[in-house]
């Protein structure tokens, strides 16, 4: 299980909101390619797909584009 996070750094503090779930990395990428198409990030600084165990597998900014770990 995958979550997508909305990732919140304007304050100094992280905060992050949850946008969906997915059951594998690739469908919680493709999820993101389509929530950024048009270059509108719901606000967000950065949109994070986090694993079921913590770890973030991939995050997409519009200063970045993808990184992936």
């Amino acid at each position: 299980m995958y979550k997508v996070l909305g990732m919140d750094w304007s304050n100094g503090d992280v905060e992050s909101v949850e946008l969906h779930d997915a059951d594998t990395a690739e469908e919680a990428n493709s999820w993101v390619v389509g929530y950024v198409r048009h270059g509108d990030m719901g606000g967000y600084d950065a949109i994070n797909v986090v694993a079921e165990n913590g770890y973030t597998k991939s995050e997409f900014t519009k200063e970045f584009g993808w990184s992936h770990y």
